[in-house]
């Protein structure tokens, strides 16, 4: 589902060693995609029957989809059943992020994800919505309030997310009792002076309240004004020292982007190839110590460790049961089961409110996707290239920008200017 034109070109040269053109390729592409998901078009009007078709498949699976008037596609969340059953063997943690999508029709994927027993990504919810707007956030947040009982009902959950106004707002309606943290990277963005970025990143991160006071004091120094509006943002929401161990050590919302990555190569693809696109997963006791870090990370730290020891006792009694093998085994014990075939599935009756849905009619422009995202220092990629140079040999340039290559044509050219002058000077 997530080939490239370009590999289409090296897998078609592998095997018949034959040369297709990009376009071929593409269109190639786009036909299979036809004959697997059906048209863009057919892909959202049987969007409900294919998702009824995955609750038969997995009972337990939520969703909701929102249409126009005229039937018209406007919004969609849903949730597999076995992610669901899964939810309440790791940590309240949820780290919400949103990604554009690059089809033919505009829209944005939503997602809520989790981190397992062994810090590895569980993706909990997903919303696709027109853009990512205040209304989007918060309908989403919403369906994930009110169709999954298992968030709102479980105690010391921990949302995280980027300053978004939708989240802000949505966050602080929806879900009151919840601890909202601050993705504390996007935060330090916001601080165009190096020392400014540096010295907050470091209070955001140290577990040491006296590492946090002297940061905040040698920011004080720089630009008070800074001080006071970090101040002003509340402090248990950024900071690690004062966070009451709902965080469990998370400081970024790097699970949710991670996952996006992830779906990166399908987000171009049809709404019924995304939503089935999706990756193969899957007697405490409280101690406290002056240090705080077995509250903030729930884990004992070494001065704990040690008194244990002393006392000839285990120290895994102490660590959360959200760390333990049997809650990590439990959060897969679901299984996820193929979609059945789309001669099964139920046809629409419009008797019964079933109607089959028009595409949404925000429809993307022609070309190549355009972006305003301001871009910083997360959108940027690794320095070193892999270009090599078949003039040179060199990496890091290829052969139309090689210096050793123009300087070449440059000495042909004055070299040819001076034959033609030779030559007119001898007749």
């Amino acid at each position: 589902m997530d080939l490239k034109p370009r590999e289409i070109i090296g897998q078609i040269k592998a095997k018949f060693n034959i040369k297709v053109s990009y376009m071929k390729a593409w269109d190639a592409r786009r036909k299979a995609l036809k004959t697997v998901f059906g048209s863009w078009e057919e892909s959202y009007r049987t969007i409900n029957l294919f998702m009824d078709a995955i609750v038969f498949s997995m009972p337990e699976t939520i969703y909701k989809i929102q249409s126009s008037e005229n039937h018209g596609f406007e919004k969609l969340f849903f949730s597999f059943g076995p992610s669901i059953n899964g939810w309440s063997y790791y940590r309240p943690v949820l780290c919400l992020d949103g990604t554009f999508l690059l089809g033919k029709y505009r829209g944005t994927l939503l997602t809520a994800v989790g981190i397992d027993a062994n810090n590895g990504l569980y993706p909990l919810a997903f919303a696709i919505v027109e853009s990512e707007c205040v209304d989007s956030w918060v309908w989403f947040l919403n369906q994930l309030h009110v169709l999954l009982p298992v968030v709102s009902t479980r105690p010391d959950l921990c949302i995280i997310f980027d300053r978004h106004a939708g989240l802000v707002r949505g966050c602080r309606e929806i879900f009151p009792n919840a601890a909202h943290r601050h993705f504390l990277r996007h935060l330090r963005e916001n601080l165009k002076k190096e020392l400014l970025c540096q010295k907050m990143y470091m209070a955001g991160n140290t577990d040491d309240p006296m590492v946090f006071d002297r940061c905040m004091k040698d920011m004080i120094k720089v630009k008070a004004d800074i001080h006071q509006w970090l101040v002003e943002r509340d402090v248990t929401s950024w900071a690690l020292t004062y966070d009451g161990g709902f965080r469990y050590g998370v400081m970024t919302t790097n699970a949710s982007e991670s996952f996006n990555g992830v779906l990166k190569r399908a987000r171009g693809l049809p709404i019924q190839a995304l939503v089935s696109f999706r990756v193969d997963l899957i007697n405490n006791e409280n101690c406290i110590c002056s240090c705080g870090k077995s509250i903030i990370f729930h884990i004992p730290c070494a001065h704990i460790v040690t008194c244990i020891s002393m006392l000839r006792k285990i120290h895994y009694n102490y660590v959360s049961k959200y760390y333990s093998l049997d809650n990590y085994k439990m959060t897969y014990v679901g299984q996820f089961h193929n979609i059945p075939d789309r001669t099964t599935w139920a046809q629409h009756d419009p008797s019964s409110g079933i109607h089959p849905l028009l595409p949404p009619n925000f429809r993307r422009r022609s070309g190549r996707p355009r972006t305003n995202r301001f871009r910083n220092t997360m959108d940027e990629g690794r320095g070193s290239s892999n270009r090599k140079c078949a003039a040179c040999d060199s990496v890091g340039h290829n052969k139309a920008a090689c210096p050793t290559r123009s300087a070449y044509f440059r000495l042909l050219n004055v070299l040819s200017l001076s034959i033609d002058f030779f030559m007119q000077c001898v007749e």
